[in-house]
């Protein structure tokens, strides 16, 4: 099962830190939980 969050537009440097960190942290919790 993949669950893709995007509850925004990327505008601007900041949005994407943002997203890039929301990313990254989905990727280690499903990565801690066994998901390839």
């Amino acid at each position: 099962m993949v669950e893709l969050k995007t509850s925004m537009n990327i505008r601007g440097a900041q949005d994407e830190a943002r997203f890039e960190k929301k990313l990254l942290k989905f990727y280690f919790q499903s990565f801690l939980l066994g998901v390839p």
